[in-house]
């Protein structure tokens, strides 16, 4: 379990925090210029599944955010991701860009892990993918998953890190 942080680690975890929603809706400010139809959601809780066939970040967010999503996904198109983040202490804070080609639609999922979750989840992935990300309810009413063809996106900042127990 991850203990929160206190004090000066508090001010920069909320700090990082809120530059990863802000980078969210500034980005989603820039499509909306160029013409898509834009959603930003926010994860209230990001889980990290390692022991499956590819490498799983697991977003749940607001019922209404996941329900937009899932109507999105029923257009069939290849979707592009595009995947951003920072290392803050010994969390990542991680901006995932969805875009639909035809439905001219770009997400934006913003979710935060800690990094020794996001270490032990890479450490066996393939490095020629796939990773997958899986935004959904509260409920699980509404679930997408998406899959991310080329991990290096998510080893951006947690390569050469130590975990707890020493290893790179």
């Amino acid at each position: 379990m991850t203990t929160p942080p206190d004090g000066d680690d508090a001010a920069t975890a909320a700090s990082a925090w809120e530059r990863a929603i802000d980078d969210a809706g500034r980005l989603a400010r820039e499509r909306e210029r160029a013409g898509r139809e834009t959603l930003v959601t926010v994860a209230g809780h990001t889980a990290v599944r390692t022991g499956v066939d590819a490498p799983t970040f697991v977003y749940t967010v607001p019922g209404r955010d996941a329900a937009t999503l899932a109507a999105w996904v029923d257009v069939p198109a290849a979707w592009r991701s595009l995947v951003y983040g920072r290392v803050v202490g010994d969390r990542v804070y991680r901006v995932t860009e969805l875009r639909h080609p035809v439905r001219e639609s770009t997400a934006f999922v913003v979710g935060s892990h800690s990094l020794l979750e996001g270490r032990r989840a890479m450490r066996g992935a393939d490095p020629d993918g796939p990773v997958r990300s899986v935004v959904r309810s509260l409920d699980d009413a509404a679930r997408v998953t998406f899959e991310h063809d080329d991990p290096s996106p998510f080893l951006e900042g947690i390569e050469g890190r130590r975990d707890e127990d020493g290893r790179a």
